[in-house]
């Protein structure tokens, strides 16, 4: 690819290209996600370029998104990070030489999760941090998250500023001929070395153990080493190349007494998909399965996603090897930190706080520790903002996350974290305290060994079927149309349904629709009632003539790409669960017209 001569001495590129054109730069941001969960990009048309260089539209539009961050955050050290995609160290140099032509002092992590380099930012009081991803997108895009001292992504209100000074910018002739200029000039451009790791390594070691632990937090690995037998348990882990490889996982598992096992063990380098579903999880499922039939003692497998705020659990169970869904993931560490709570004696009120389409199993689940559950509009930032108006107003909040896609992010922490997960969920299996036993356990004979335990309470779940966020049933491509066209003239059919086959729905029990739009931090109950563009999740609870809800009904639109997202969550049969989603989806198309 042209410039890829230039890795060396990046900035000998831009001693000879021309600035884009306008028209050049348009067709770039036509290929941008930009959203409050991150700014994406292919960074050169081929969502699967292996290429270390990244094109002169994506050096400039990061030049441009860097200095939007700067202007939020005007005094102060910035970290900067990146996961184990190929354009990572390119970019990372890239912001790094400006940062330092601005004066700014920064500290660098280079390789490694989000998580950390969030860690590092908020334990150690710096302004802000930039990190160089583009989450479970393939290999060929990257992209920015940004964050402030808080070390969470930027909130709405923040972020809506940022993309929009990023892309004035971007189209503005004389600021990207000034960038231009800036990058030619930047012969002394630093290799971006990890010249900070090790500090960030602290930070998120100390900050992962806190949270876990906050009274005696290095005591948390040692008692839990305590509780396996002889043999320690096998853990696995098929990392695909993910940047957690450079962090503290390996070293915390193991000092919780536990063996690991690591598949996809060089960075950066990808034997399947980055997106930890579906296909993904196959290589680790058929190692598990192979090492269970030959009597080898398996608590559980992990696969993180590239920048390693996501991890998907496979489990033992009955002798197979078994795929978590994502619901069932979240529920597991929902139920492991509640419980935990009230085992430690915690008599408050407790809340959980999710986003819109996590499955009505918590409150099923979560019914014997009195917990509440709040939902907000999907994304990270909704539901931290919430879970933080809970805590306000006087709850106990754990936990908040995401059960759609099975992230949970444990408080203090500001982002989903597997590692966090995966110590959660070994503290709860190796460390049980009175009344926090389930039913399956109790069932099972008081002393649950601790490496079936997981199994014991997966088996004791109550029996739902969900759509999974990356099957394929989950995905509706439909034409353009506004988004809050669509939802009324849906509820519009939803309810005439309703009212006209009165049969379809009492053979499922159902005597009632209630109506709410997931928008930001809050739930608007009735068909309508959404302030425009109405872009938030539409949910309909399913009802008993007691009240209880049965399941929902629950879509949201991308606001980059013609597509609905759906989700059909039953309590029931499978074969009403299917009639369920094959009516939810055909009444989303007939509202199309």
């Amino acid at each position: 690819m042209k410039g890829s001569e230039h890795l060396d001495q990046p900035w000998a590129f831009w001693e000879e290209a021309p600035l884009p054109s306008r028209e050049q730069r348009e067709a770039f941001l036509e290929r941008c996600v930009l959203s409050v969960s991150g700014l994406r990009f292919i960074h050169s048309g081929d969502e699967e370029d292996p290429s270390l260089w990244a094109g002169p539209e994506a050096q400039l539009f990061v030049a441009c998104a860097v200095e939007a961050l700067e202007h939020l955050a005007p005094s102060g050290r910035l970290w900067l990070g990146r996961d184990a995609r190929p354009t990572g160290p390119l970019l990372i140099r890239l912001a790094l030489g400006l940062l330092e032509q601005s004066g700014r002092e920064v500290q660098v992590m280079d390789c490694g999760p989000i998580p950390e380099v969030m860690a590092a930012t908020h334990q150690n009081g710096d302004a802000g941090f930039v990190y160089f991803t583009a989450s479970h997108n393939p290999k060929g895009h990257n992209g920015l998250k940004l964050g402030l001292g808080d070390g969470a992504v930027l909130s709405r209100e923040p972020a809506t500023r940022v993309i929009e000074e990023a892309r004035a910018s971007f189209l503005d002739d004389a600021r990207c001929a000034r960038w231009r200029d800036h990058l030619s000039q930047a012969s002394a451009w630093p290799s971006g070395e990890a010249k900070s790791k090790a500090k960030a390594l602290d930070s998120y070691r100390d900050f992962a153990l806190k949270t876990l632990a906050p009274s005696q937090p290095e005591s948390l690995c040692p008692d839990i080493k305590r509780a396996w037998g002889p043999e320690a348990p096998l853990v696995l882990v098929d990392m695909n190349g993910s940047s957690r490889l450079t962090s503290v996982d390996i070293e915390l598992i193991e000092a919780c007494g536990l063996e690991v096992e690591i598949m996809g063990g060089d960075v950066g380098v990808f034997h399947h998909a980055i997106v930890p579903e579906g296909a993904s999880l196959e290589p680790l499922n058929e190692r598990m399965q192979q090492l269970l039939d030959e009597g080898r003692p398996v608590l559980l497998g992990m696969v993180p996603d590239c920048d390693g705020d996501r991890g998907n659990l496979i489990l033992p169970v009955g002798g197979r090897a078994t795929a978590l869904a994502a619901q069932e993931t979240f529920a597991l560490c929902a139920l492991a930190e509640m419980s935990t709570q009230r085992g430690l004696g915690e008599e408050g009120p407790l809340a959980l706080v999710v986003n819109g389409p996590s499955s009505l199993r918590l409150e099923k689940i979560l019914e014997p520790f009195a917990v509440s559950i709040h939902r907000a509009e999907v994304g990270e930032a909704n539901v931290l903002a919430l879970a933080k108006q809970r805590r306000e107003a006087g709850d106990l909040v754990p936990l908040a996350g995401e059960g759609s896609n099975g992230g949970s992010i444990l408080h203090p922490s500001t982002v989903r974290d597997p590692l966090m997960t995966l110590l959660s969920l070994l503290r709860f299996i190796a460390l049980p305290l009175e009344g926090t036993r389930s039913a399956a356990e109790v069932t099972l004979g008081e002393d649950v060994p601790a490496l079936v335990r997981l199994q014991a309470v997966l088996t004791g779940f109550p029996s739902w079927f969900t759509t999974d966020a990356f099957e394929g049933d989950a995905l509706m491509p439909v034409p353009t149309i506004p988004h809050e066209t669509l939802k009324a003239n849906y509820e519009s059919l939803l309810e005439k349904h309703f009212r006209e086959e009165e049969a379809f729905w009492s053979s499922m029990g159902v005597t009632d629709l209630a109506f709410f739009s997931n928008e930001g931090t809050e739930n608007l109950r009735g068909p309508g009632h959404r302030p425009s563009p109405g872009k938030g999740g539409l949910q309909v609870f399913l009802q008993s003539s007691s009240g209880q809800r049965l399941g929902y009904l629950w879509m949201r639109g991308s606001g980059t790409e013609p597509v609905f997202r759906v989700v059909v969550d039953w309590s029931g049969s499978r074969d009403h669960y299917e009639e369920l989603l094959s009516l939810h989806r055909r009444l989303i198309s007939a509202s199309c017209s």
